[in-house]
């Protein structure tokens, strides 16, 4: 009885295992996702391949991963959500930036405490939590130098108030 349990563990853990890298070697190269997701009209191809190229290569057990595009002005749609996997994407939102980052167009970014600017680079989606600007999302900065001061600096994605609207957040 417990042999067969062994067994039968061993075969899920396996199983799961194969799956897993399954799933990792499956995924499309990224001109055939931005074909099938039709970003052609909103997101640039350089800055999707970029994104979906890191995703791939540092994937964890998500096929969830993000876009922002702060070439965009902030009063258009500039970021987006994508599901790998189901090869979709989630939503598409404006996203603010930081307030002496540019008003318009975020054109000043830094790494630096305090600057109230935005940080570029890769992120990875941390714990959420509820704060004073509601249901929140800590972000962990993967790019050295970029942006991986942004726990000190307290860089968060929250709901900006008004309907499908984002707001980045950072000192």
């Amino acid at each position: 009885n417990n042999m067969f349990r062994a067994v039968k563990a061993l075969f899920a853990l396996t199983l799961f295992v194969f799956s897993a890298n399954a799933f990792a070697s499956y995924l499309p190269g990224a001109k055939t996702m931005y074909s099938q997701l039709k970003l052609s009209h909103e997101v640039s191809y350089d800055k999707f391949e970029k994104a979906y190229n890191h995703f791939k290569t540092h994937k964890d057990d998500t096929s969830i991963f993000t876009l922002i595009d702060y070439s965009k002005p902030s009063s258009q749609k500039r970021f987006w959500v994508f599901d790998a996997a189901k090869r979709k994407t989630l939503f598409s939102s404006y996203v603010s930036h930081g307030k002496n980052s540019g008003s318009l167009y975020a054109k000043d970014f830094s790494n630096r405490v305090n600057s109230r600017q935005t940080s570029i680079g890769v992120y990875r989606a941390a714990e959420t939590y509820y704060g004073k600007h509601g249901y929140s999302l800590r972000l962990d900065g993967l790019s050295k130098g970029l942006n991986d001061n942004a726990r000190k600096r307290a860089i968060v994605i929250h709901g900006a108030g008004r309907p499908h609207e984002w707001s980045s957040f950072s000192h």
